[in-house]
């Protein structure tokens, strides 16, 4: 799972990545963070849960509201409004 890190800046393991203005962008804005241990591991696999809270973030950002019952209409049969909080909230969002 995603942790939030201070600042991009602080990731020790993307500097000379292709993608580091991007991930830095990002992580300035708190669409993306990295781990606790101070980095983002850019290479890494990420699951479906995470690109929707990633898309959430976005989305947001953009000044897309949350659904008002984010928390109690389910929106996917396998992800229950019990589940995660920031994920529910946005795949509510993102759906």
């Amino acid at each position: 799972m995603l942790i939030p890190v201070a600042s991009a800046a602080g990731f020790s393991d993307v500097a000379g990545n292709d993608h580091e203005l991007a991930i830095n962008a990002l992580s300035d804005t708190g669409i993306i963070n990295g781990y606790a241990e101070g980095s983002f591991k850019p290479n890494q696999t990420i699951n479906r849960g995470q690109v929707v809270k990633l898309l959430g973030r976005y989305l947001e950002a953009q000044g897309q509201e949350i659904p008002a019952v984010w928390n109690t209409k389910q929106r996917f049969n396998d992800l229950p409004v019990t589940a995660e909080a920031e994920l529910v909230k946005y795949a509510a969002l993102a759906k």
